[in-house]
């Protein structure tokens, strides 16, 4: 599907304030688009997150091959004095070895986060 229907049906089922996963997120205007449209923190009336699914790349800042657009820079930093767009408070990214094993990786980080909370 191409990035123009990605962010139609983003706009169309998705609200300021959701949760949201990206499963395959590729980082580029789709994300963005699904970031800005959850909204940021929750003083600002957004409030929701994106949990952002990958596999792991070798060299996400690329300039040149498959990868070329995958650009993590505006969805892990955040910095005040620059003018670049930024999503780190909204955002948690998940890097995975292997595809074919994402149930095992989200499930058993999403398990050690609850053991953590009732740990506190």
């Amino acid at each position: 599907s191409s990035a123009i229907e990605l962010e139609r049906a983003i706009s169309t089922h998705i609200r300021q304030g959701d949760n949201v996963l990206e499963f395959g997120a590729q980082f580029a205007s789709a994300t963005k688009a699904l970031c800005r449209r959850i909204g940021g923190d929750d003083d600002q009336g957004g409030g929701g997150t994106a949990i952002l699914v990958d596999i792991q790349r070798k060299n996400d800042k690329a300039k040149s091959g498959r990868n070329k657009s995958r650009d993590l820079t505006p969805f892990l930093e955040r910095d005040e004095k620059d003018d670049e767009e930024s999503f780190a408070d909204r955002v948690t990214l998940v890097e995975l070895e292997k595809l074919d094993l994402w149930r095992r990786d989200l499930f058993s980080r999403s398990n050690n986060n609850n053991n953590n909370n009732n740990n506190n």
